[in-house]
């Protein structure tokens, strides 16, 4: 078969929410601009591309049978989110971890075949800047449990053990903080400690990560119980941080974390994290990544064209998502956006 345009289907495409699906369609499309991969958004599924259904459910009734389709990682949570009306042939189903596959292959679910694959992290936003103060040492605390109140006296304990060490603390609460104010903290931290729950992928920590932020992170291993309307239950541990390695900082349960904290506070400057999200999370890498599921998956190759610099890819994205061009309160708004050498 020849080669063919990527049609992205998403319907983070028509809102400026910024959130974990949003930004797995934002870095996506980063991504492929930066390799150089062409692709339209929110066509009608068809033989004249390579489709890929990103979070719309609906897409899913309008795709003729038959048709090769790669869709996910956040178009079902779990098994039991998938319609019983939805039955198509050909669909690969990407998940962002290998404990999420682990999760859906333990109910016994066999429909469509999966494949892992995390979204880039955006290492030109996500960056450290040059003269960081180190006079003192200040660790942004991020509190990811939604105000669970069994979960607060631990949190204080975590606060008071930083404390005791006589540096600058600042807390965010999930949620209620913008992107700006989190890249804004993270450039001027010399670490991070997360306590929050599970995480798919975990595209805030690892926007920490690239930052060059050390962290430690509680890791929750929260039981996570899942039923797919058979009466298959799926319990498994998930993680807090699925990529991470020890260039990264410290992944440790929660008793042993507050007896490390002093060990991480002392150890800040022998970690290299950004160096981890560069070699396995970039935009580039992870595009091109997906680029080869896709053909892998529909027998087709891609179109290509000249990459697209950074700084052009920005004014890409103001016009993909800003009004009056969507509407927030209206069904999605098929539009065509085809990606060739020079931006519209």
């Amino acid at each position: 078969m020849g080669a063919k345009i990527i049609n992205i289907i998403s319907k983070c495409a028509v809102t400026n929410k910024v959130n974990g699906p949003a930004k797995v369609f934002r870095n996506l499309v980063k991504g492929l601009s930066l390799c150089g991969y062409q692709y339209t958004i929110n066509q009608k599924p068809s033989s004249k591309y390579t489709n890929y259904i990103h979070d719309d459910i609906s897409s899913l009734i309008v795709t003729p049978r038959g048709l090769p389709l790669v869709i996910g990682p956040n178009i079902f949570s779990s098994p039991k989110d998938i319609p019983g009306s939805i039955s198509l042939d050909s669909i690969l189903l990407l998940q962002p971890s290998d404990w999420t596959i682990k999760g859906w292959i333990n109910t016994g679910y066999t429909t469509y075949p999966m494949k892992k694959w995390p979204v880039g992290i955006d290492t030109y936003k996500f960056s450290p800047i040059n003269g960081k103060s180190s006079n003192k040492i200040s660790i942004l605390v991020m509190y990811k449990d939604y105000l669970n109140k069994p979960a607060l006296p631990y949190l204080d304990n975590i606060l008071k053990s930083l404390y005791s060490h006589n540096i600058t603390v600042h807390l965010r609460i999930y949620g209620y903080y913008s992107d700006v104010e989190y890249q804004h903290l993270l450039q001027g931290v010399s670490g991070c400690l997360w306590y929050g729950m599970s995480e798919s992928q975990g595209i805030g920590l690892l926007e920490a990560l690239s930052t060059n932020v050390p962290i430690l992170a509680i890791n929750m291993d929260t039981p996570v119980l899942w039923n797919n309307n058979s009466g298959l239950n799926s319990n498994l541990k998930t993680s807090t941080a699925p990529y991470f390695s020890r260039d990264c900082g410290l992944l440790l349960p929660y008793n042993d974390a507050i007896a490390s904290i002093p060990f991480f506070l002392s150890s800040l400057s022998n970690y290299s994290p950004r160096q981890y999200i560069l070699d396995n999370l970039s935009l580039e890498r992870q595009a091109t990544e997906f680029v080869k599921i896709v053909q892998n998956w529909t027998n087709c190759s891609v179109l290509k064209t000249q990459p697209v610099p950074y700084h052009e890819i920005s004014s890409l994205n103001t016009k993909l998502f800003s009004p009056p061009y969507f509407s927030l309160f209206s069904k999605l708004k098929r539009f065509s956006l085809e990606r060739f050498p020079k931006l519209q």
